[in-house]
């Protein structure tokens, strides 16, 4: 803010004319007038404002109302210059806007203190006389170098709070007037954080993510709820631990899933040791995900079970029969949290565990409607596995060693095998668990198969091992390419062979998948962990 070229044009044309406008009721005039602050940030929850501090000693022949005269209005609520703003203001805008931009004091034999008000609502009768109609006021600065999208989201931030105050009223028909979205992550996520500000939880601190971006929607949208945003989980659960120690009621602090939650326990604990409320929402992967080797996944199952107060596995949103009582489900589990949590007898830090589908729609599938002509799927395929023998010599020389995988069933082996040198359009997928001298010798091997070659980001093939040819089949850029839906159709392979267990890609990942779930494709995993790595059920 503080090098934003429109944000300082704005704050200087205002910070001068108050100066000027002091410096008229000054006892030294101009040289009366001194600039404690030149330039500071005041931060808010939701806004944070530029703002200058001056200070002068006032001539003893003017009063409270001749500061008032001299200082009232400022170009930040009429314009500038003042006298032809204010003859535009009152042309152009006729209607009631209540105490806006009005000055709001007192004086008394002491002295006197006044304030602007920059944000108001006007309460009045509506058409039929049965109904309030409220008007909201807030203003923002156009000057040269303003964005007329960025003013009406500053707009939008400054009469948030005033739209959670007139709701709190009527806080249950808040569904039609604010975020209240199909999807059924989304509903849920909304109907908790609803509920939890019902019970008094008014502060969401959250570490982005994104299996928990139903939980931070939700709370950045609704009218009620104050959101903090920190990038680091174990700094994130300590805000909130002090918010609650301060307010002596419970923040909700969300994350997303995996380490993401283990990151938490430090702050869990102080939680539980100082009986300090707080409540936690984390991410999750539904059932079937679970113990698969799905990416930002642990077993993360009341993981706080020594220090919590109370733990629930939600059920998965869309799980339920109907849209009211999956709404109803998470209504409930916000109400026992709360009440766990604020337990006078014993409060403490409660664990709300929210696993989620995709988060934000269903999964498409892409179809494959691939030409399988002879033409364009020639590749050069192998009689026999002598070739890959020669391969693997290269690499590892005469003698296999230790770091090899063994293999204790040789008829799986010799199925895959088949599979491999039947394929036409083969391949091979290198993960980032994999032994290097594996990768490589893999790589080379895909080489004399005519195979293309994806390498993960973590596989460390991208960039050579110990030396490794350059002519390798390895495909560059393949998370852009796989973007693209014509990209992936003629890609459609009809044998993939995975060579260690972890993908980081999330795009490669849904290709593989989607590849594999197609008819007559073979999908094999080589990783020597006795784990499940099959997040799909497609291995």
């Amino acid at each position: 803010m503080l090098l934003s070229e429109k944000e300082h044009e704005e704050f200087a044309i205002v910070r001068e004319d108050v100066r000027k406008s002091l410096a008229k009721i000054a006892r030294d005039g101009d040289s009366g007038v001194f600039k404690e602050l030149e330039k500071g940030i005041l931060r808010h929850v939701s806004v944070q404002h530029l703002y200058a501090r001056f200070r002068a000693k006032i001539d003893e022949q003017v009063d409270e109302s001749d500061v008032i005269s001299a200082l009232h209005p400022t170009p930040a609520v009429c314009g500038y210059p003042r006298d032809l703003a204010m003859q535009t203001v009152r042309k152009s805008e006729t209607f009631d806007r209540g105490l806006y931009a009005g000055p709001l004091g007192w004086i008394d034999s002491e002295g006197a203190e006044f304030c602007v008000a920059i944000r108001s609502a006007l309460l009045s009768n509506g058409d039929n006389g049965d109904n309030k109609v409220a008007d909201l006021f807030a203003g923002v600065g156009v000057v040269k170098a303003a964005n007329a999208k960025s003013e009406w989201q500053e707009l939008n931030l400054k009469t948030k709070p005033m739209e959670a105050l007139l709701l709190q009223n009527n806080i249950r028909n808040i569904k039609a007037l604010a975020y209240f979205p199909n999807n059924p992550n989304a509903r849920a996520a909304y109907a908790l954080v609803d509920e939890l500000v019902l019970n008094g939880v008014q502060l969401f601190c959250i570490a982005p993510g994104s299996r928990s971006t139903p939980l931070a929607l939700a709370a950045e949208n609704h009218p009620s709820a104050k959101v903090v945003v920190c990038i680091d989980e174990r700094s994130l659960g300590f805000y909130a631990l002090g918010f609650g120690k301060g307010a002596g009621k419970p923040c909700a602090i969300i994350v997303s899933s995996g380490t993401a939650v283990a990151n938490l326990l430090p702050s869990f604990v102080e939680a539980h040791e100082s009986q300090t409320p707080a409540i936690y929402l984390t991410a999750d992967r539904p059932q079937e995900l679970r113990d698969t080797g799905a990416n930002q996944t642990i077993d993360q199952i009341d993981i706080f079970q020594n220090f919590r107060r109370y733990f629930v596995d939600a059920p998965v949103p869309g799980d339920l029969q109907t849209n009211d009582e999956q709404v109803q489900t998470f209504r409930n589990i916000a109400r026992v949290a709360y009440g766990k949590s604020t337990d006078v007898a014993h409060p403490g830090p409660v664990h709300v565990n929210l696993p989620f589908r995709e988060p934000l729609g269903p999964r498409q599938k892409i179809e494959n409607n691939v030409n399988n002509s002879d033409g364009a799927s020639e590749k050069m395929s192998l009689a026999t596995m002598e070739s890959i023998k020669e391969e693997v010599k290269k690499v590892r020389g005469d003698t296999i060693s230790d770091d090899s995988l063994e293999i204790q069933d040789f008829s799986v082996f010799e199925s895959a095998a088949n599979q491999m040198k039947e394929s036409k359009r083969g391949v091979l997928i290198i993960g980032g668990s994999a032994n290097p001298k594996d990768a490589l010798m893999s790589a080379m091997a895909a080489k004399v198969l005519g195979w293309a070659v994806l390498a993960d980001v973590t596989s460390g093939l991208r960039v050579g091992v110990n030396g490794s040819p350059t002519d390798l089949n390895v495909v560059k850029c393949y998370d852009y390419l796989l973007c693209s839906a014509e990209a992936v159709e003629r890609f459609s392979p009809d044998c993939i062979v995975q060579l260690g267990s972890r993908i980081v890609s999330k795009r490669l990942c849904k290709f593989v998948d989607d590849a594999a779930a197609a008819d007559n494709v073979s999908y094999i995993v080589v990783d020597p962990s006795p784990r499940n790595f099959d997040p799909s059920h497609v291995v």
